[in-house]
């Protein structure tokens, strides 16, 4: 999980945290890099990421129960104000995520 500094966070920006689901992608790193800019640009500063190593994304949350508790914890830690994932979500999944976390959850798309 990578940490950023967060002391000089410009008011105009939104604090969010950063997850995504990783199979046997090679190209994970650059498509982290690619999403990072893409943040940039929304105006998104990414106080955490969270990785979950996993063959596939949990059908009803994205991410397994063990790594929603663990995102619970970092959001309140954080004081995220969203939740991005660095992949396409389902209404279900978002509607879920938006519910266990009680913040905004906006995918990639």
């Amino acid at each position: 999980m990578s940490e950023y500094r967060v002391e000089n966070i410009s008011e105009e920006l939104e604090r969010g945290v950063v997850a995504s689901v990783i199979g046997s992608r090679d190209d994970t790193e650059k498509s982290l890099d690619e999403f990072r800019e893409l943040l940039a640009t929304a105006r998104v500063y990414p106080v955490k990421e969270l990785i979950q190593r996993r063959s596939s994304p949990d059908p009803r949350t994205y991410l397994g129960a063990g790594k929603l508790a663990e995102l619970k914890e970092v959001v309140i830690t954080v004081k995220a104000e969203s939740l991005i994932i660095d992949d396409e979500l389902s209404p279900g999944q978002q509607r879920r995520l938006e519910d266990a976390l009680k913040l905004r959850v906006v995918d990639r798309t």
